[in-house]
């Protein structure tokens, strides 16, 4: 009975972040698009991390200015690393357990693109 109500918790939160996160993308597109935005969340000192490169999961860390945690919108629309130049944010499924990676960056539907 306990592991239900973790395992029942987990999804509203994830909501949460995902709600979070969105609004600061669209907060982030003032930017131009060579400028480096650090997707910050409005609820404290919060980033959007993708500290280990390819293939791997993106986070959300502490706010400290790394590269890892700067993104640009490149000109495809896609939303880049900086510090893993040619790998862009990525999402294989709309289910709300679907993590965000960072993958080379492609055209192909599963990019996050902003356009």
């Amino acid at each position: 009975m306990h592991e239900s109500r973790l395992i029942g918790g987990v999804r509203p939160s994830l909501v949460v972040v995902g709600a979070v996160f969105g609004v600061a993308l669209l907060g982030a597109g003032v930017a131009s698009a060579a400028d480096p935005v650090q997707l910050k969340s409005r609820l404290g000192n919060w980033c959007f991390d993708g500290p280990n490169g390819n293939n791997t999961a993106t986070m959300v860390n502490p706010c400290n200015g790394s590269k890892s945690q700067l993104w640009i919108f490149n000109a495809a629309g896609q939303v880049e690393n900086v510090a893993f130049p040619g790998h862009c944010m990525s999402i294989s499924d709309a289910a709300d357990d679907t993590p965000v990676i960072v993958l080379p960056c492609q055209t192909a539907w599963r990019s996050l693109g902003l356009r």
